[in-house]
This record gives C-alpha cells, sequence and structure tokens, in this order.
C-alpha cells in the first residue's frame, strides 16, 4: 500500500506484489489518503447492526441495562482508536452521529425529530463529537506529563509552546502545544493540528489536575 495525497497518482512496476487500498491493523482500518473511509464504513456497519438490537430489545428493558447494552454493544466501537480516525472529515463521520443519536432516541422511544440533547444529559453519555475530544485530551495529558510511554515520532509532531516560544506568552502559560498554520481541510484534519486546538480548548486549571481528577 502506497500512502500518499489523494491529489497525486503514483504508478510503480512492482511485480508478485499486491497492490492494496486499505490494510487491517490492529483491527484499524488504514487506507491510502488516511482519510479513514474503509475504518468508517467499517464502524457504520457494526452501529448499524448492533442499533437494530437495542431497537427490538427497548420495550422490554429498563433504562440501565439499555444503558449497559449500549457500553456493550455501541461504545467499544466507537471509541477504539478514535484518536487516530476521529478527525475524519466531518461529512464522513455523520453517518456515525446519526445512528448514535438513533440509538439514544430509541431507548426513549423517541421521534426521530426530537431533540436528542436532553436524551444523552438523561442517559449521562457523551455525544461521538465529545467522546472525540475526551480521548484526545486523555492522550494528550498523558503525553505532556509523561513522554517516557510516547513513541519518539509523536514527539516530534506535538511539541510544547514552551520549546518554540522563548518568551512566555498567555498561550504558553496555558501549557498549551505548538499549533501549525493550516491552510486546508486536510490540514485541518491531520492529528497534529486537531490535538493542538483541543488541547487549548481546555481550562488551564483543568491541565494541572492529577489525572484521575482531569479525567473526571
Amino acid at each position: 500500500m502506497l500512502i500518499t495525497s489523494s491529489k497525486k497518482k503514483i504508478h510503480l512496476n512492482i511485480h508478485n506484489i499486491e497492490r492494496k487500498n486499505y490494510i487491517k491493523y490492529l483491527g484499524i482500518y488504514l487506507d491510502e489518503h488516511l482519510q479513514w473511509g474503509p475504518q468508517i464504513q467499517h464502524v457504520n456497519k457494526k452501529l448499524a447492526k448492533n442499533v437494530g438490537i437495542i431497537n427490538k430489545l427497548r420495550y422490554y428493558l429498563d433504562f440501565h441495562m439499555l444503558k449497559q447494552l449500549y457500553y456493550t454493544l455501541i461504545y467499544p466501537h466507537l471509541n477504539y482508536g478514535l484518536a487516530s480516525w476521529g478527525a475524519a472529515y466531518k461529512t464522513r463521520l455523520n453517518e456515525i452521529c446519526t445512528k448514535q443519536n438513533k440509538c439514544t432516541r430509541s431507548m426513549f422511544v423517541a421521534h426521530d425529530r426530537k431533540h436528542v440533547n436532553p436524551y444523552y444529559n438523561l442517559l449521562g453519555i457523551l455525544k461521538f463529537e465529545n467522546i472525540y475530544r475526551l480521548k484526545v485530551s486523555l492522550f494528550t495529558y498523558k503525553f505532556k506529563n509523561d513522554k517516557s510511554n510516547t513513541s519518539a515520532v509523536l514527539q516530534n509532531i506535538v511539541i510544547p509552546a514552551s520549546e518554540i516560544h522563548s518568551y512566555n506568552t498567555r498561550y504558553v502559560a496555558n501549557l498549551n502545544f505548538f499549533k501549525p498554520l493550516v491552510r486546508t481541510n486536510y490540514g485541518i484534519s491531520t492529528f497534529k493540528f486537531s490535538t493542538t486546538r483541543i488541547w487549548e480548548s481546555v481550562p488551564p486549571e483543568l491541565k494541572r489536575l492529577p489525572f484521575l481528577l482531569f479525567k473526571k
């Protein structure tokens, strides 16, 4: 598999090696343009099947049991490897958000046009975009406080702003990371940009908490 920009066409004269558009690695589907299409399609199929199961059982189980089913059948597929593929284009992720909303409404036997936020609040579960923000924030917290367990590659990608700027600014004092300038949607969706943008939105007083309190 050749990993390139979708705008570039590369042809190699290699024989006896089959070329793939995507591969499965540690349960995550990586595609040749890193746009996460196969991964999102895989998650959508899992969600469609399991939302159907919850939809059939909603008349027989109480909310406590339905919430347990959600964390058994839905949440693992939303959460696994999300720090990598959750920065995909929103148009690609919309179907996942729609299925999560459908599942949440289904637990309350609510109409599709009902505003879904109150149901999330009643169940005490996070919407997909906030699961992603939490996942990235937890990763960044661990990275900031213990680089010994982080690969050298990531240490060269996510760099504290204090190592870039020699002078102390509010941005540096708030324990932020250096955020690159981007001018394209592809740049916005990169791991480096999305991670630094989410981390800078976390209040400084939370960044200084011990990990378990920060997570809570």
